[in-house]
């Protein structure tokens, strides 16, 4: 380096200098917030309860028990007849009953795992009941099958949920109703032999 610089000595001087002529340390204290103040909520701390106080009374949780069990059962019994984890059959109807698209979608994934969870208890008891002798099966639930789509669906239900909260509600709640209209399509285009 001294020798790049032969000709200009002060120039490593200047660079060795400059690091402690321009350190700075800023006084440590409590973050300032800015005062947001209006008739209706005062300051901010009222503001921000205000706000999410509003956001949670939009769902609409004044639903009669009779049509989550109506609605509950008919999605439970289509999903596993068709094998789904319920998520397609689960977030219309969270969604009907006013849950924001991320919530729906995160409880649907809970939900689809109960929905498996009996679905599996009653193809091990099926398959056991009618002697099914299929190979590496126990009842109807093939072993190989089951380990590999377990740590796949565990993996992947993760990046699916942190997806969720980095797309845009708007556009994920498009993205899912085209999804939902595709595999609707397959369904059709599968029942009616076309």
């Amino acid at each position: 380096m001294n020798k790049l610089f032969l000709d200009l000595p002060e120039a490593l001087e200047n660079n060795y200098n400059l690091p402690l002529r321009c350190s700075f340390r800023p006084i440590s204290s409590k973050p300032i917030l800015p005062n947001i103040s209006s008739e209706k909520s005062g300051n901010a701390d009222k503001a921000l309860a205000l706000y999410s106080e509003e956001k949670t009374n939009k769902i609409k949780a004044n639903f009669n028990l009779a049509p989550k069990i109506i609605l509950g059962t008919v999605s439970g019994l289509i999903s596993s007849a068709m094998g789904i984890g319920g998520a397609v059959m689960n977030v219309p109807v969270l969604r009907y009953f006013g849950y924001p698209i991320n919530k729906a979608i995160g409880s649907a994934a809970a939900i689809g795992f109960i929905v498996a969870l009996f679905a599996v208890i009653g193809f091990l008891f099926s398959g056991s009941y009618l002697s099914a002798n299929l190979p590496l099966s126990i009842g109807f639930i093939n072993i190989p099958a089951f380990l590999i789509f377990v740590p796949i669906t565990t993996i992947m239900a993760k990046v699916g949920a942190n997806t969720t909260h980095k797309v845009n509600k708007s556009k994920l709640q498009r993205m899912f109703g085209i999804f939902l209209y595709i595999v609707g399509t397959i369904f059709l285009y599968r029942y009616l032999n076309i």
